[in-house]
């Protein structure tokens, strides 16, 4: 019995993973084709023109504005990088 609740675990474990990877994945690929991500929260915007940082789960994309509200570079990389309009 011990060891098939083990296993039940680890099964899960390695389902969420897959799930977390898969989100980051189809995030990464919007942002390469300059669209909006789907799984990260808007933390901040400026008032540049429509420039924003989002957050997702293990990841930060940047994405910067011209004076138009049109995207012309967007960034996904660690929490820790800046934003460099």
């Amino acid at each position: 019995m011990k060891k098939s609740y083990f296993k039940y675990v680890f099964i899960g474990a390695l389902i969420a993973v897959l799930i977390l990877v898969l989100c980051f994945l189809i995030d990464f690929v919007r942002v390469s084709n300059l669209e909006h991500p789907i799984f990260c929260k808007r933390i901040r915007e400026y008032w540049d023109g429509g420039s924003y940082e989002c957050y997702g789960l293990f990841y930060k994309v940047n994405a910067y504005a011209d004076g138009f509200n049109h995207y012309d570079r967007m960034e996904i990389g660690p929490y820790w990088m800046e934003f460099r309009p």
